[in-house]
């Protein structure tokens, strides 16, 4: 191997490599959540926090796009004007959560209990398996598929 092309591969990896091991969310921003379940205007983007106890937390204008928000409790929680685009919701406990002008594009929500949700200005909801009784609020709905109470 010649010295240059030694060198050429150092320096690839001293440039790509940070790159590789950095997350899309903030750490901070989740390290406050876990502390207090507060987070407004926060970056979680991509965080795993599935399984996990965030009932009651403010997550409004959140950018959780693409998080794993499996078998997480949100229940109570306030999730106002929030990214949640590709997020995955599979049996999530939202009930009671109020989802006023949330991003649900591409989210997954089969399994979630949005027993009295508030779904109010929801862009992109996809309510396929999802979980909902007559006491949950639906208002200006846009780009709602798949809507069939249970």
């Amino acid at each position: 191997m010649t010295r240059f092309f030694k060198v050429f591969l150092l320096m690839m990896c001293i440039f790509l490599l940070p790159s590789v091991h950095s997350m899309a969310y903030d750490e901070n921003d989740l390290l406050n959540l876990k502390q207090t379940k507060w987070c407004s205007q926060c970056d979680l983007s991509d965080a795993d926090l599935s399984d996990r106890n965030l009932s009651h937390s403010d997550l409004s204008f959140a950018n959780m796009s693409g998080a794993n928000l499996s078998g997480t409790n949100l229940s109570s929680s306030v999730l106002r004007s929030t990214n949640l685009s590709r997020a995955n919701l599979f049996n999530a406990d939202l009930r009671k959560t109020k989802l006023w002008g949330t991003n649900l594009s591409g989210a997954s929500l089969s399994g979630a209990d949005l027993t009295e949700a508030q779904l109010t200005s929801v862009i992109g909801a996809d309510l396929t398996g999802a979980k909902w009784n007559k006491d949950c609020t639906l208002a200006r709905l846009l780009i709602v598929q798949n809507v069939n109470k249970l």
